[in-house]
């Protein structure tokens, strides 16, 4: 039950959580006016759009992270945390000293799968919002999108793909690189 999110399409998702989250007739909304508070428009109001689409994606996102960590931990070395006991090593020094530096790797793997899956956001964002209210919710392969099949600019939109990419390896290699110095 827990994997469902992730495996769920994402266009599925987003229409999904667009109907939960309908300030008319959505679960989410009715249950907010049943503790007295009001219902946002979500998806229609500038203010929240963003935050919709947050939540829809931290809602799918977060079953891979949550896996990801529970595996990360059960397979720390026992012997190093008994050794630490012994030595007078409370939680917090073993958490800072021993669990961080040897779960760096999986961390920084898992921050950049993240990461890449939130710079590729597209088909929620279609799905939930078409890039508005205004241009509250455009994101950059939404708006290269639309400048590709939409005004037909294929030159500009191809340059603005291929900036992206630069930038992501970038900043990919950046954070590669301060993982690697936390881990040692």
């Amino acid at each position: 039950l827990m994997l469902i999110p992730m495996v769920i399409i994402p266009v599925v998702s987003g229409g999904t959580w667009k109907m939960l989250l309908d300030p008319v007739f959505g679960v989410g909304s009715w249950l907010l006016n049943l503790f007295g508070l009001p219902a946002p428009n979500w998806f229609g109001d500038p203010a929240w759009a963003m935050l919709g689409i947050v939540i829809i994606d931290t809602w799918r996102s977060t079953p891979f992270v949550v896996l990801i960590a529970a595996a990360a931990l059960l397979s720390l070395p026992r012997d190093i945390y008994e050794a630490a006991e012994v030595d007078g090593a409370n939680w917090w020094r073993q958490m800072w000293y021993i669990s961080l530096p040897l779960l760096a790797p999986i961390i920084a793997a898992t921050f950049i799968v993240r990461w890449l899956g939130a710079v590729k956001m597209f088909d929620i964002v279609v799905a939930t919002t078409r890039g508005g209210p205004g241009q509250s919710t455009n994101v950059v392969n939404l708006y290269i999108y639309q400048q590709a099949f939409q005004s037909l600019k294929f030159s500009e939109s191809a340059a603005m793909a291929v900036i992206v990419l630069v930038i992501t390896m970038i900043l990919t290699f950046a954070f590669l690189a301060f993982s690697k110095r936390l881990e040692n």
